[in-house]
């Protein structure tokens, strides 16, 4: 890319910045006081902001509805994240809707991603890992409990408050479930996915998730995912036949 084209994309990334926090800035009006972009995802971005009247730091995430399948997930994404409140889950605090965007506003996690906290190769201290993964573990145990299935348990879905406790986030892939309801979307992170997702086959959202926390708890302890291929078809071999790099045979 030459350099006039680089910073045509800058100033284009700037001004679609710009708009998106003049928007938010127009429906949360009088209430919270955008600081900026701190997270970009496929289907949302999220922004740090200020309580006006109290001066806490809350972040909210931008969903825009579009239409068909894009609402529906929205929508879901909404419903399901009114119905918890855990004290390792991410607490939502309101959602201000406009015909065409929810402003989700939730805590703010001071200690950023779990997964910037793991060092390469070596991992975390044992008794470090066993109190963050039992949190987690247990954000995710009470999902279950709800009927709820995440399904795209990761460190990036797992974020730290500024006392170092774990909590859950991102509810963009979870969904509701039945005792016994098998699930059939495709979804998730390659490296977290559970061998009935590798053979497309349909699977237990609970199970799933099971499998994902514990791919996590190696990544914990040991700085890396267990599963590392060169590409994901020796990944996927890995995973189907349970070989790890800590596996012989």
């Amino acid at each position: 890319m030459s350099r006039e084209s680089s910073e045509r994309s800058v100033v284009r990334r700037v001004r679609r910045d710009l708009a998106a926090s003049s928007s938010l800035e127009e429906a949360l009006t009088g209430r919270y006081e955008p600081l900026g972009v701190v997270g970009q995802g496929s289907f949302a971005k999220v922004f740090l902001a200020r309580h006006i009247l109290t001066g806490t730091k809350v972040a909210v995430k931008v969903l825009r509805k579009g239409a068909g399948a894009t609402l529906s997930w929205v929508l879901s994404e909404l419903d399901i994240l009114k119905g918890l409140e855990h004290p390792h889950v991410v607490q939502l605090l309101e959602i201000v809707e406009t015909p065409g965007t929810a402003y989700v506003v939730m805590e703010h996690m001071a200690g950023g991603q779990l997964g910037q906290h793991i060092p390469e190769v070596v991992g975390l201290w044992e008794d470090e890992a066993r109190v963050l993964f039992g949190q987690v573990a247990s954000a995710v145990g009470y999902c279950h409990a709800q009927g709820i299935a995440h399904r795209d348990v990761k460190a990036e879905n797992v974020l730290l408050d500024a006392a170092g406790r774990a909590k859950l986030c991102d509810f963009g892939l979870a969904c509701r479930f039945r005792a016994g309801e098998k699930l059939g979307l495709l979804c998730g992170t390659v490296a977290y996915w559970a061998p009935e997702l590798h053979r497309r086959e349909p699977y237990d959202g609970p199970a799933v998730d099971v499998w994902s926390l514990g791919v996590l708890l190696i990544l914990m302890l040991t700085g890396s995912v267990p599963f590392t291929g060169a590409s994901y078809e020796q990944a996927k071999e890995q995973v189907l036949q349970a070989r790890s790099w800590g596996t012989r045979g």
